[in-house]
């Protein structure tokens, strides 16, 4: 035995940081599970269960070897067995090889884990402590490292018009053209500018031009199929058609494209000369003035100009209160009496508009022609200048070019501006607190609070979210406001009474999270409103309290605190009912009488509608790589297979949406994802049931992994004896040199601490030969 002292000059390290992908598919419609995990990485098939789970006699999960011997000796085969000849009993064991090879193989063998999705429960369970844990948990601690890593989720959306077999076609925002000085706030001056971005996304075969935005008798902007097709036939590139003056009042689907300006009334007809890409983000600026360059205008797709001329010194066709609205996502094919008629003050009043003043309830004259020209894209901040955007001497950038890559500063010199915001008030309508009751109210929330914690109904308060800020003018929601069941129904869920209705469905997809990063919102059409300092939904846990910030939605305390009432025994009764009614629900959209029976079960005040990623570590190893996450909805529910959604991390734990073919918003926070625990959270109620049918997950994990060499030298001289009473020395061969030399045999290598207690030890399969003059090194190596 020698001791030899080994330090730093002995060992060597390496480290390898292996990044496995990882892809998990779960479907609920029989399509089955792919990417599954398994708990032992090593699997026999020959390992078999050969002792049944009913053995154990004493019902505590165990199988002793006790019982089952008692339960082999008592079982009619060992009876059998017993009453058998002996030379029966050769038959007896192939029956029972024939039953071993038969048999399952054992538990661990055979065990999996999934990647678990879920939605919140309506009773409090262990999801629900999976959600608290992440909220008031892994949130605050990791808020200082990752992005928007609280309970709250970003102000920046656009509005989705789309249609599908389920999906009506006669559905648009109807903005009421309010009078002021004898004319309409939203008449087009002689000199204007309209702005939008839009991505058109959906098409197909037979597709019809859709109309962005329509002023009658003044102006009509269409999307209209280009030449150019996919795969599938369907049109890939698109153009605008802008419609002026007279020309504004023929249906987009029956202009000519091959020539679409002809004599009068078609004479003030334009296309673009340049197209807009499918799944791309493109800017629009359409302006036209009657002052300069003898009444000339120009239609720009992003920098790319057309010129038009109009020989007029003016658009509109009548200065007065005609039109009564602007058309938003839709083509009014009808007479201004019944867009005044659509914008009675009943109808204001019921669904909670702004009111031009008409009394009229005359029938209204609505037809399946009257909207039938929907908008098949995605568009936001759209705004219409009373001015052309002109290129200042003084600024490097100009105008335009301000305007498209930034949100408005201040309201000079807009007359509409449609971002769209979420806005914390509306006006008062008739607010649903179940499928068959509504309140009279105005809501504060982004989505029903009434029906979500009453009785797990989602609905999106589009109200909020639709408002022009210019004028502080709210839209009749046409075809797009919910309606109570007015007869007796059974076994029907407040989610399948909304998800029913083509127009509800509409409703909770026609706002969606923004993935546009070619545009920088301003939220000064917040930061100067009335509910600017009130709102507690601009209320950021990770900034100083009181202080606003507009880019945020909060999701927490959506209903009051004494709204709940701690260890209630009955939920249902006089009391009960008294109690709440009691409470002083100081909530808009919340009845004071009504139950929340939800918020009653769990006490959370906070949001229920997110969705919960939990997988496990045998998928990642160390942490999820920062980057490479995704979640992919392929048929958002509710949508037919039209919209279909990316969701991406942006390496900083926040996710976001990644679906445009351009420069994505990777700020724009729609949920969170921590990479050391294998959770992730959707926190955006405008996602639905996010995943609902099929569970798509695709990341890369880290796992370490690391190797230490140590070199124990084997010097001259050394390793000469040894203290096995039975070691005999042997030269190491019959020739004379060699007859003076000691030989020994290594056999083990002991690594001793500094107290020589072995903290290491290698067993050689073959031992080693040694003689007093043999010099080499034994590397040990160790993988961890």
């Amino acid at each position: 035995m020698s001791f030899v002292k080994i330090d730093n000059n002995n060992f060597e390290y390496s480290g390898l940081k292996l990044r496995p992908n990882v892809t998990f598919v779960s479907s609920s419609v029989g399509n089955g599970v792919t990417g599954s995990n398994f708990v032992a990485p090593v699997r026999s098939k020959c390992l078999k269960q050969v002792i049944p789970s009913n053995f154990d006699l004493n019902n505590d999960g165990k199988v002793t070897l006790g019982e089952a011997l008692q339960a082999i000796s008592t079982s009619p085969a060992y009876t059998q067995y017993m009453m058998q000849s002996q030379t029966m009993s050769l038959g007896l064991i192939g029956k029972h090889m024939d039953a071993v090879n038969a048999s399952k193989q054992i538990t661990k063998n055979t065990k999996s884990i999934d990647m678990f999705r879920f939605d919140l429960p309506v009773f409090f369970n262990a999801n629900r402590t999976v959600k608290n844990v992440v909220r008031n948990v892994l949130m605050p601690y990791h808020q200082h490292r990752y992005d928007n890593c609280a309970f709250t989720y970003s102000n920046y959306h656009t509005l989705n018009f789309f249609t599908s077999n389920t999906i009506p076609t006669g559905s648009a925002l109807v903005y009421p053209n309010k009078a002021k000085d004898g004319e309409g706030v939203y008449n087009l001056p002689k000199n204007f500018s309209v702005n939008f971005w839009i991505n058109p996304k959906y098409t197909d075969e037979n597709y019809k031009a859709g109309t962005i935005l329509h002023i009658s008798s003044s102006l009509a902007v269409s999307l209209v199929s280009g030449s150019s097709r996919d795969e599938n036939n369907n049109p890939n590139e698109f153009k605008l058609m802008l419609q002026l003056s007279q020309s504004a009042d023929i249906s987009p689907s029956l202009v000519d494209l091959s020539s679409p300006s002809g004599n009068y009334p078609n004479d003030l007809i334009f296309t673009s000369s340049h197209v807009l890409n499918k799944n791309h983000w493109h800017h629009v600026c359409i302006q036209w003035s009657s002052l300069k360059n003898n009444s000339s205008g120009s239609i720009f797709i992003d920098d790319h100009e057309t010129n038009f001329h109009v020989p007029s010194s003016s658009i509109s066709a009548n200065p007065l209160l005609d039109p009564s609205g602007i058309i938003l996502g839709n083509y009014f094919d009808s007479d201004n009496t019944t867009l005044n008629n659509l914008l009675n003050n009943t109808l204001a009043t019921s669904q909670g508009f702004t009111s031009i003043g008409n009394p009229s309830t005359s029938p209204i004259n609505v037809n399946d022609n009257t909207f039938s020209h929907p908008l098949n894209a995605e568009l936001h901040e759209v705004k219409i200048y009373n001015k052309v955007l002109s290129n200042p001497e003084s600024l490097l950038e100009t105008e335009r070019q301000s305007v498209r890559n930034r949100g408005p500063e201040n309201f000079n010199n807009l007359i509409f501006y449609v971002p769209p915001f979420f806005y914390p008030t509306t006006p008062s309508r008739e607010v649903l607190t179940t499928p068959f009751q509504t309140i009279t109210s105005t809501t504060d929330d982004p989505f029903n609070v009434a029906l979500s914690f009453g009785v797990n109904g989602k609905l999106i308060n589009l109200e909020n979210f639709t408002r022009e800020f210019v004028q502080g003018v709210n839209p009749r929601l046409y075809n797009l406001v919910p309606e109570t069941i007015n007869n007796t129904i059974q076994d029907l869920t407040a989610d399948q009474f909304i998800y029913n209705s083509g127009s509800n469905k509409k409703r909770n997809m026609t706002i969606l999270p923004n993935d546009n990063g070619l545009f920088e919102p301003n939220f000064f059409a917040l930061s100067s409103s009335p509910m600017a300092d009130s709102s507690k939904f601009y209320q950021n846990p990770l900034q100083t309290k009181g202080l606003a910030d507009y880019s945020i939605i909060s999701l927490e305390n959506l209903i009051p605190s004494g709204a709940i009432y701690n260890n209630l025994a009955a939920t249902s009764g006089s009391m009960y009912n008294s109690l709440v009614a009691a409470s002083g629900i100081d909530n808009p959209g919340i009845s004071k009488s009504v139950d929340l029976d939800i918020a009653q079960r769990t006490g959370d005040r906070s949001s229920n509608e997110i969705v919960i990623y939990d997988m496990s570590n045998l998928y990642y190893g160390n942490r999820i790589h920062p980057g490479s996450f995704k979640l992919y909805e392929k048929d958002l529910t509710g949508s037919d297979g039209k919209i279909k959604i990316t969701l991406k991390d942006n390496e900083r734990g926040s996710l976001y949406r990644a679906d445009a073919l351009t420069k994505h918003a990777t700020w724009n926070n729609v949920g969170n994802v921590l990479y050391d625990e294998g959770m992730a959270v959707v926190k955006s109620p405008h996602l639905f049931f996010f995943n609902k049918d099929e569970t798509n997950v695709t990341f890369r994990g880290e796992q370490n992994l690391h190797t230490m060499i140590i070199n124990v030298p084997a010097f001259k001289e050394m390793f000469a004896s040894s203290s096995n009473p039975t070691y005999v020395s042997i030269p190491p061969s019959d020739n004379a040199n060699d007859e003076e030399l000691s030989t020994l045999y290594i056999t083990t290598v002991n690594i001793h601490d500094d107290n020589f207690n072995i903290i290491m030890k290698a067993n050689f399969a073959q031992p080693i030969f040694k003689t007093e003059e043999d010099e080499f090194i034994i590397r040990l190596k160790e993988d961890f």
